[in-house]
């Protein structure tokens, strides 16, 4: 037998919640403002120049080998299918069989 629920603990607790975030949100908002005024801000040329380990660098165009970006996806897919399958407690769900299937289609999709 379930346990009855009380509506209006709920709706205290929600709003108790809401009130919170809000004062939080307005306490960052003021740390955020206060440090952009009091932070100096004097871009000179000097300073956007590229710098590395006391050495002017000159911008340099590097190539970039996508084949290793296919390999972080699968990861990142195989990753989230197994998180969760191990969150759900044993018991497989239809949202961690539709994530499956999706991941799976995923790959399908990705290879060439």
């Amino acid at each position: 037998m379930p346990l009855p629920l009380d509506v209006y603990t709920n709706f205290d607790m929600m709003f108790y919640f809401f009130i919170a975030f809000a004062i939080i949100l307005i306490i960052v908002l003021l740390i955020y403002a206060i440090g952009k005024g009091l932070a100096p801000n004097n871009p000179t040329k000097q300073k956007r120049t590229t710098y590395a380990c006391g050495e002017s660098v000159p911008g340099v165009k590097t190539q970039f080998h996508s084949h290793l970006l296919r390999y972080a996806v699968y990861f990142t897919i195989f990753d989230i299918i197994a998180f969760m399958l191990a969150t759900s407690m044993g018991i497989i769900g239809w949202v961690v069989v539709i994530y499956i299937l999706i991941g799976f289609f995923a790959i399908l999709t990705l290879r060439k």
